[in-house]
């Protein structure tokens, strides 16, 4: 099994402190972490190329740790997450790997792509901050010497600076010998063209309740958001010439706020932006992908301690970003460890236990529920066109329909009225 971090693209590592592996390694499997490069300092796809390297190291050299080749499963959570969707996407991977594992990220994420902002503006922007005097005459081969020229500690200190955006992400590069992206995600999803292997894919039940650590800061953002409706429409979304954005902002607000009570306003603010940046883009990548290959769904709702989040909001679901990760990997840090299972409710043990088996059963039968009493003779049904079951992790393991009703079909029907295609994120 063979790990991607996640931080948006930006931050992380695969330090054992973060990931340790050991209880994943008791279920008999072979752990790889490891890291790449960050496009904090420099928009482009480095990372996700080194991350390919990676997956051919493995599969060149996992058979002198105890590994075989020809059962190698990668995962990642988050920015990890998309990255897998990328590697997928990525038709030269073909063989290197067999399963799939998407958490909480996929292409289609906005979080994952430079989308509008142009690489080639924050590439001079970020030459400007570190040395303003510089005249590069908007010439991109004086760029690439000064940057090859320029320290990594002046690059990395240049890119808090830079204006034209905070968060340089993956780009679509032109087609050349050695480009790794060069098609809109969107599309290569909906065609087939993409590696075709069984992939397990979710996300939490309320992703983005974790912003609201800072709740005052959340609670200004929604009064911006309820005087200018416009701001729903989600980043990366091309209003089709001819139709009013002002109708796709208030569709989207009635959408989630029609007849909801003021007590209740701000959870559902909280489900809008985890719909928004994470469910909807997660569960088209699932609903796009199975009418090529095995697809399982899950949605992660259970609320336990070890998970490591106590601040629920009314009307919001209370599963967010990244809690399912602690049910997997073993953390140290100074706040929270999970090492000694004894400190926590029995609850926690049988989901963690459960977590642990899902996930190794589907690295080594491609397919999380073979057998076993753990899953209460569940059977996880596939993701099929037009009947998209899935499993709810929560107390119980539970297969339902449709997740995120009815807030993903109504999605769908505004992108496809009014987004202008072709699509690269959802």
């Amino acid at each position: 099994m063979l790990w991607i971090y996640g931080g948006a693209f930006r931050t992380g590592s695969s330090k054992y402190s973060n990931f340790g592996p050991e209880f994943l390694l008791d279920k008999g499997v072979v752990v790889v972490t490891f890291n790449y490069r960050l496009d904090g300092l420099i928009p482009g796809n480095a990372g996700l190329k080194d991350q390919t390297a990676a997956i051919r190291w493995v599969y060149n050299h996992i058979s002198l740790f105890g590994g075989n080749p020809e059962e190698v499963t990668i995962f990642g959570q988050s920015a990890g997450g998309a990255s897998v969707g990328y590697q997928l996407l990525y038709k030269p991977n073909t063989g290197y790997f067999r399963g799939a594992i998407l958490q909480s990220g996929s292409p289609l994420s906005s979080f994952s792509f430079m989308g509008d902002i142009s690489a080639r503006a924050y590439a001079f922007n970020l030459a400007s901050c570190i040395n303003g005097n510089v005249d590069l005459q908007n010439n991109t081969s004086s760029l690439v010497e000064f940057l090859l020229n320029s320290t990594g500690r002046e690059i990395d200190k240049a890119s808090t600076l830079t204006t034209v955006t905070s968060r340089p992400l993956p780009v679509i590069e032109l087609d050349t010998e050695d480009a790794f992206f060069t098609k809109q995600s969107y599309e290569s999803l909906m065609t087939g063209d993409f590696i075709k292997i069984p992939i397990l894919i979710g996300t939490t039940s309320e992703e983005d309740i974790y912003s609201t650590s800072d709740l005052q800061s959340y609670e200004e953002k929604f009064e911006q958001y309820k005087k200018k409706h416009l701001k729903f429409i989600p980043e990366g979304f091309h209003v089709k010439n001819g139709s009013d954005s002002n109708i796709v902002g208030e569709e989207i607000y009635q959408l989630y706020f029609e007849n909801v009570s003021s007590n209740n306003s701000l959870g559902y603010f909280v489900r809008y932006n985890s719909d928004n940046k994470y469910s909807k883009p997660i569960i088209k990548h699932a609903d796009l992908a199975s009418n090529y290959t095995d697809v399982y769904f899950y949605i992660f709702s259970y609320d336990g301690l070890m998970g490591n989040w106590n601040i629920t909001v009314p009307g919001a679901d209370l599963v967010g970003h990244g809690e399912d990760d602690r049910y997997l990997w073993a953390v140290l840090s100074s706040t929270y460890t999970n090492y000694d299972l004894s400190k926590f409710p029995e609850s926690d043990i049988t989901t963690h236990e459960r977590m642990l088996t899902i996930w190794t059963n589907f690295a080594k039968y491609l397919n999380p529920t073979p057998d076993g009493d753990l899953f209460a003779n569940v059977t996880w049904p596939k993701v099929k066109p037009n009947d998209f079951s899935y499993v709810d992790i929560g107390t119980n393991l539970e297969v339902k329909r449709n997740p995120k009703s009815p807030y993903y079909a109504e999605w769908t029907k505004i992108y496809d009225q009014y987004n202008q295609r072709p699509f690269t994120i959802f």
